[in-house]
């Protein structure tokens, strides 16, 4: 029931005014009359975004009607949900509330532009996950050839009294899964307790980093995430890496001459 305006910080800095000033608004209202009013300031407001910090003012939704003449109408209505991956399933149970007759739009309709710099922000990171990932597949490739070098004679002299090389090779693909499965729990299960630790406790950004992520209207820390789904695609990657890599130990035996293996 308020009549007072709230006026964003830049906004208020370019028209030189502050609280207890009045602000006159004129705009078009509902069928195209003449929209004018008359507000006092009553605060100042900093607005997260910088776009909308340089335009908004707030009113009261009834001051709001009342100067837009639209009487009990509402342009629009903004519906908070907990929980972000039931967007499409929120979004179609308010389709069927509703009716043909309204419009449901989720925030990514609404909002490309920052849809845009989410892909952009989550292609550098999957750049460096695929750096990441390469590094870890010649660190597993390396583990294996200096098994397999090491283990040259063995498998030799296996060979010279009789074991068959594809029965050889079922057990040098096993070793190779254990040591897959060994290494992703091992580290699932070391990286827990220090994810949960900053999950609890975020970075703080310091410098041009914060003063970047407050004008783009994100809170200046580095956030962690204990979501599973993060630790399971991570885990089955680099299990499949070593799946693959565990094609050079079939090779190599199917390869092997056992007179230069028994001479090692």
């Amino acid at each position: 029931g308020s009549r007072e305006a709230i006026v964003a910080e830049d906004l208020a800095r370019y028209l030189r005014i502050g609280v207890g000033d009045t602000l006159v608004l004129i705009s078009q209202g509902y069928h195209g009359v003449t929209a004018a009013g008359l507000f006092r300031i009553s605060g100042i407001i900093s607005h997260p975004s910088p776009e909308l910090n340089r335009v908004l003012v707030y009113l009261d939704i009834s001051a709001g009607r009342e100067f837009f003449s639209t009487g009990e109408r509402s342009t629009s209505l903004i519906v908070m949900i907990d929980d972000n991956d039931r967007l499409e399933e929120v979004r179609k149970q308010l389709e069927e509330m509703l009716g043909p007759e309204f419009e449901v739009m989720t925030w990514k309709e609404i909002e490309p532009i920052l849809i845009q710099q989410i892909e952009s922000d989550r292609a550098s990171g999957r750049i460096m996950k695929a750096i990441l990932y390469v590094l870890i597949a010649f660190g597993i490739l390396g583990t294996i050839m200096m098994m397999m070098a090491e283990r040259r004679k063995e498998m030799g002299v296996l060979i010279a009294v009789g074991m068959q090389r594809h029965r050889l090779s079922l057990v040098l693909l096993a070793e190779t899964f254990l040591i897959g499965l060994i290494g992703v729990a091992a580290g699932i299960l070391a990286s827990i307790p220090i994810n949960y630790y900053f999950f609890m406790n975020p970075i703080p950004l310091t410098g041009q980093a914060a003063e970047m992520a407050l004008d783009m209207g994100f809170d200046p820390v580095m956030k962690f995430s204990t979501a599973p789904f993060v630790y399971l695609n991570q885990a089955v990657t680099v299990f499949i890496l070593t799946v693959l890599i565990s094609v050079y130990p079939l090779v190599t035996v199917m390869k092997l001459r056992v007179m230069s293996a028994l001479r090692a």
